[in-house]
């Protein structure tokens, strides 16, 4: 019961921070628009950042699923989507995504998909080592049946 509370705290605390930092970036207006950044250095350290300031566990593995479910930040879904990791629209746990497209998760910016990746690592799968993170992502996340292997070869 105990660790209900905290994890229900902790999503809470995350999507606070996320929409402050969201709204700070809008208003200073450093908010960078996809098309400038997605073939750039700057916006992979962007996000690897970005996971490591909301404390998503495993940040490089995060990070690589993000290169390679965005197509190196080149893919329809993650230009028009906003959507980082080829995420669907969560159905039983809280999610950043406005709406689907393409049958996938659509954001207002790619920070609330970073957000909503955190939110899902939180609900399904917190605390694992590395080892049990990549067979829990080869097991849920993809279809692929080479995922863990694909993903660890993503240069970052």
């Amino acid at each position: 019961m105990k660790t209900h509370y905290i994890i229900i705290i902790i999503l809470l605390f995350l999507v606070v921070i996320s929409v402050i930092s969201v709204i700070d970036n809008k208003e200073k207006k450093e908010v960078q628009s996809v098309e400038s950044v997605a073939d750039t250095l700057s916006f992979q350290d962007s996000v690897y950042n970005y996971i490591v300031s909301l404390n998503i566990q495993h940040a490089e593995i995060v990070l690589k699923q993000a290169i390679l479910e965005s197509g190196h930040f080149s893919s329809k879904i993650f230009k028009e989507n906003n959507n980082l990791f080829g995420m669907k629209v969560a159905r039983q746990r809280p999610t950043t995504a406005t709406g689907e497209q393409y049958k996938h998760a659509k954001y207002d910016s790619w920070q609330m998909s970073v957000v909503d990746y955190a939110l899902w690592q939180t609900k399904y799968c917190h605390n694992l080592t590395e080892n049990e993170y990549l067979e829990y992502l080869q097991r849920v996340y993809s279809t692929n049946k080479n995922y863990t292997a694909t993903l660890l070869k993503v240069k970052i």
